[in-house]
């Protein structure tokens, strides 16, 4: 049986792994490029890295406590 918390990673994880690739293209392009890009497409990309970051997080606390399988347990 699936626990809860692992269903949501399931789900989640698609969308970690798609913020990773984005952040992967916008670390790759020059620094200048995206500062001048409108506060109204930055701000929401940086929130969306945030998000993951602090998700990826928890998700680890979560594996270090035993409460979730390690990464490479189905």
């Amino acid at each position: 049986m699936t626990s809860p918390l692992a269903a949501v990673d399931a789900l989640i994880a698609p969308i970690c792994i798609a913020a990773n690739r984005l952040r992967q293209v916008r670390d790759s392009l020059p620094e200048r490029f995206w500062t001048i890009l409108p506060p109204m497409f930055r701000e929401p990309v940086d929130a969306l890295f945030l998000a993951v970051e602090n998700y990826d997080r928890f998700i680890g606390r979560m594996r270090d406590a035993g409460v979730m399988p390690p990464k490479n347990v189905s």
